[in-house]
C-alpha cells in the first residue's frame, strides 16, 4: 500500500463565504429583487 499526502484545501475564506451566504438566505436577502432591502440593513447585521 502506498501512502498519499493529503492537503486541506478549505481555508477561512470558504468558511466565511458559506456562513455569509447562509445568513443572507436566512434573512431573506438573496436575489436581485432584495438588493434594496440588503442596502437598508446595517453592517452590524453581519456580526
Amino acid at each position: 500500500m502506498r501512502l498519499k499526502t493529503v492537503a486541506d484545501t478549505v481555508i477561512a475564506g470558504d468558511t466565511f463565504m458559506g456562513a455569509l451566504i447562509g445568513g443572507l438566505i436566512d434573512a431573506d436577502l438573496t436575489g436581485a429583487d432584495r438588493r434594496a432591502a440588503l442596502r437598508r440593513h446595517p453592517l452590524s447585521l453581519l456580526e
